[in-house]
């Protein structure tokens, strides 16, 4: 098995909760080969292993001492990916991370297409949020069992509509989870 965790990072401070989110990407080669290619056939689960929302008006040092040290730390040591949204506070965020950390920028815009330009991905809301929910419509995602912010997650997805607006009062969670499973999907196809 060949595995990967993405951790999402939704930054806030004073008014939305930091959120963490890591999305593990496990794949399993099993043991019958693809009638056409003959390679392998491969499968790839995603799983949510942690959920993390963090006080409001945590200093932003504490929130990157507790990154790195999520980041440092088993399971995640040497097999993970930091996606971190780079808006708004998150530019001068950057700044508290190694440069040779394992980091994938993303501005989230309100519109327009998927772009990349100087080590940035600019990616809509609504997107990131749309590549979310077909995960959980389809069972592409799961999430570990025993973890606490599990039900204001499930919360946070049902109050979001299809264009990416919520009804909830904060959908920190979610925005961290659907920054993980972007990049995990960009990485890996699930079923």
């Amino acid at each position: 098995m060949n595995s990967h965790i993405y951790l999402g990072i939704d930054l806030g401070k004073h008014v939305d909760h930091t959120a963490l989110a890591a999305i593990e990407a496990a794949t399993t080669t099993e043991g019958r080969r693809d009638p056409v290619t003959a390679n392998f056939i491969t499968t790839t689960r995603l799983n949510i292993r942690l959920l993390h929302r963090l006080p409001l008006g945590t200093p932003y040092p504490t929130i990157a001492r507790i990154i790195n040290d999520v980041l440092t730390s088993p399971p995640f040591q040497n097999r993970a990916t930091a996606v971190i949204d780079a808006s708004g506070p998150g530019l001068p965020f950057l700044d508290y991370f190694r440069p040779a950390a394992n980091l994938v920028k993303v501005l989230i815009t309100s519109s327009g297409k998927v772009t990349w330009s100087n080590g940035f991905h600019h990616i809509p809301r609504a997107a990131l949020l749309h590549n979310l929910a077909i995960l959980v419509e389809k069972r592409s995602l799961s999430v570990a069992p025993g973890l606490a912010d599990a039900p204001a997650l499930m919360k946070e997805l049902s109050a979001i509509n299809t264009t990416g607006k919520s009804r909830a009062p904060h959908d920190d969670l979610a925005m961290a989870a659907a920054l993980a499973a972007w990049q995990a999907v960009k990485r890996f196809k699930p079923p």
